[in-house]
């Protein structure tokens, strides 16, 4: 798991401002400006927080049989990549291994932290081979993965790691997604507008309710989305390494935790308070099952995104104040609760 002592020590660790040392200057000066951008995502507040589009389908026995299968896959896989192998039959796991190799930590570390942060969506739900898409905006990478039905159940046959920027047809692929790259757009308004256009993307491309077979045609991605999740996921191994940092957000993930919003607040102490009553509303699985996904470093301090793989739609964004000496705890900003499939 990502928050373990032992992924911490596994992955390479890179420094918290590492994805502003894949911008020009420049770019990092307009980019990390700020944190937020509330105005941008105010009218998202209040949104749906029901999991998945998939909500559509109630009543579709199929549908609903493919949606357990990908929700299982996601929260085992979430807890360790590894685990959906002992649950799959051979040729399905045979499948699987195609991202998780056996033997290979590694590339287990990198997908659980995947797992922990994705979205899941589907293409041509009436076809005998149904497309799934798990979906992780932090990274804008995808795991595509096809299914068929046997004896009217679900099994995966074939995965392929995706860039978003290879959905939405562009060729310009980086280690550092393209919606980090854009100058003068807050972190909490890109990540949303991203992800509304990538799942616009997807479902033009695999129309949800199409009865044709998909077209598996997905470039060769493998190595950029490891090196992708491995940089992502060392950004957020670095936090354990900064305990004052790391008490803070501990104290703050506790206090959600137990859905103590008065505590939220009053580590917000005085500052532009956003509402936080909606955290008393989120169910007790959903809390106490939030993980890091995000963690960015900007100009003025770090925004540190949660979520969970119960109801990844739903992120939790945490802005955090440069401290003016590194043994102090940071200030907590800003925090935002935000259904990032809202108004879809």
């Amino acid at each position: 798991m990502i928050e373990s002592d032992n992924f911490m020590r596994a992955i390479t660790n890179l420094s918290v401002v590492a994805l502003i040392a894949a911008l020009s200057p420049a770019q990092a000066e307009d980019r990390f400006s700020t944190g937020f951008d509330i105005n941008s995502v105010r009218l998202l507040e209040g949104g749906p927080a029901t999991d998945e589009l998939l909500r559509r389908g109630q009543g579709n026995a199929r549908l609903d049989l493919l949606l357990s299968a990908a929700a299982a896959l996601r929260i085992d896989a979430s807890v360790d990549a590894r685990y959906p192998l002992d649950l799959l039959t051979p040729d399905e796991a045979n499948a699987f291994r195609a991202v998780v190799p056996r033997g290979d930590d590694q590339a287990r570390r990198l997908w659980t932290y995947f797992f922990q942060g994705t979205v899941i969506d589907i293409g041509h739900a009436k076809s005998e081979t149904p497309l799934v898409g798990f979906y992780h905006p932090v990274t804008d990478v995808w795991l595509m993965t096809l299914w068929r039905f046997e004896r009217s159940r679900p099994r995966l046959v074939r995965v392929a790691p995706v860039t978003g920027e290879a959905l939405r047809g562009s060729s310009d692929l980086h280690g550092v997604p393209a919606w980090l790259r854009t100058a003068g757009q807050p972190i909490v308004a890109g990540l949303i507008r991203n992800h509304r256009k990538t799942i616009a993307r997807f479902r033009e491309k695999f129309p949800p309710h199409s009865s044709d077979a998909p077209d598996w045609d997905f470039p060769s991605e493998q190595e950029i989305v490891l090196a992708r999740l491995q940089l992502f996921g060392s950004t957020l191994a670095s936090l354990s390494q900064d305990p004052p940092y790391w008490a803070r957000l501990n104290e703050l993930r506790s206090a959600i935790r137990d859905g103590r919003a008065d505590d939220v607040t009053a580590l917000l102490e005085g500052s532009a308070i956003q509402p936080v009553q909606r955290l008393t509303e989120l169910p007790s699985s959903i809390r106490k099952s939030l993980r890091p996904v995000g963690h960015f470093a900007h100009l003025i301090g770090s925004t540190i995104v949660l979520s969970s793989p119960l109801d990844s739609g739903l992120f939790i964004f945490a802005d955090f104040a440069l401290r003016p000496r590194e043994e102090e705890r940071p200030d907590l900003t800003n925090f935002l609760i935000v259904d990032i499939r809202s108004n879809e």
